[in-house]
């Protein structure tokens, strides 16, 4: 089973350990509700008041009080406290990575922040993670590589 993955850029540049397409992995994940562009998500089913859901051979950690039934979202690798302690990680091996790009516009209220641009995140095909993630500011546009969407191969 293929699973898309979200490794976001600060959590990999801070402590994160670096990887290539092939390499075995074992990531803690979670599952976040409504998150995430279609290329990024899956649908899971889950339980009322569940903190865990099972897909095959991945084990995604998820918030008690989130919603039920057939959720479409995102998993997100995280090794920063945003699974509880002790939850089981995941083992797999990395089958693609892509770089995400997302353009971000100034805040509307905020001086000197941004928000995301509701447009499309453009993806670019890497056979490594990146030393470096491009970050372009042109006055009233930014570009910024996020994260990483990895196709995660899992047991089923």
């Amino acid at each position: 089973m293929i699973l898309p993955v979200l490794v976001e850029s600060l959590q990999l540049q801070c402590c994160g350990t670096p990887f290539a397409v092939g390499d075995r992995v074992a990531w803690t994940l979670r599952f976040l509700p409504g998150a995430g562009a279609e290329s990024e998500t899956l649908e899971v089913l889950v339980e009322p008041g569940a903190s865990v859901v099972r897909l095959g051979g991945a084990c995604l950690a998820l918030r008690d009080d989130g919603p039920s039934g057939t959720v479409r979202g995102a998993v997100m690798e995280d090794h920063h406290g945003g699974v509880p302690e002790g939850h089981a990680a995941t083992d797999g091996t990395v089958r693609r990575i892509r770089v995400v790009n997302r353009e971000f516009v100034p805040h509307p209220v905020e001086p000197r922040s941004w928000v995301r641009a509701d447009l499309p995140a453009r993806y670019r095909d890497v056979r490594m993670t990146p030393h470096r993630y491009a970050f372009v500011q042109d006055g009233a546009r930014m570009n910024h590589d996020t994260e990483l969407l990895v196709d995660l191969e899992v047991a089923d």
